[in-house]
């Protein structure tokens, strides 16, 4: 499997989703899973469905979702 970056998928850095993640919540009435908040991040921002759901695997081997990856951290 080859690795994926996430500037090679064109998502967003952490600075760039600071404002739709704070959309994102006001928007649930202030409180939001993880989960939930990367889809409605997603969703504002159009990304393609390859962008979202795009995996990358750590170098010991665990596969991960690169977006919610970014999200989350």
């Amino acid at each position: 499997m080859q690795s994926v970056t996430r500037e090679a998928l064109m998502i967003p850095s952490q600075n760039q989703l600071v404002l739709p993640l704070l959309k994102a919540i006001h928007d649930a009435a202030g409180t939001m899973r993880a989960k939930d908040a990367a889809d409605a991040i997603a969703e504002k921002l159009e990304l393609a469905s390859d962008e979202r759901q795009s995996c990358a695997v750590t170098p010991g081997g665990k596969k991960f979702n690169v977006f919610d990856r970014t999200i989350r951290c």
